[in-house]
């Protein structure tokens, strides 16, 4: 089997990451996270993240608050000059399918 290293994944159009358990999911994506804001200047609230799980997408945020190293106060990258906060857009799959249904019901008259 061939795998494909890291810095070699594309940072345009669309990325899904399927394995098994303990083949590092979790942290390819975080480095696909750090690679998107530090190559292409993304802000990471302008990224999205979908797990399956509630305890995946808590350990996924948290990973990448510390990957980036995100202030624990303010949730702003330490050290930056911006003066905005950064939140991961990381959600299951369900909640992620009724933040749409909330946000967007409404303006189709349901």
């Amino acid at each position: 089997m061939n795998l494909l290293p890291i810095e070699n994944i594309p940072l345009s159009g669309k990325n899904a990451i399927l394995a098994g358990a303990g083949t590092g999911k979790t942290h390819t994506l975080i480095e696909l996270v750090r690679r998107l804001i530090i190559e292409k200047q993304i802000p990471l609230n302008r990224i999205l993240a979908v797990t399956f799980s509630e305890a995946a997408a808590s350990e996924l945020k948290w990973r990448i608050a510390s990957a980036l190293k995100l202030s624990e106060s303010d949730n702003s990258l330490v050290g930056s000059k911006e003066s905005h906060s950064f939140e991961p857009q990381v959600y299951t799959i369900h909640s992620f399918c009724l933040k749409g249904l909330m946000e967007f019901a409404p303006l189709n008259g349901l």
